[in-house]
């Protein structure tokens, strides 16, 4: 099955994202 190409980038920004709130969070 075939993405469009700026799919798997905003997958990707997304998680990084979540992954910096939740290491904020974590630090806080």
């Amino acid at each position: 099955m075939e993405l469009p190409k700026g799919y798997h980038r905003e997958v990707v920004e997304a998680r990084e994202n979540s992954r910096e709130k939740v290491s904020t969070y974590m630090l806080n």
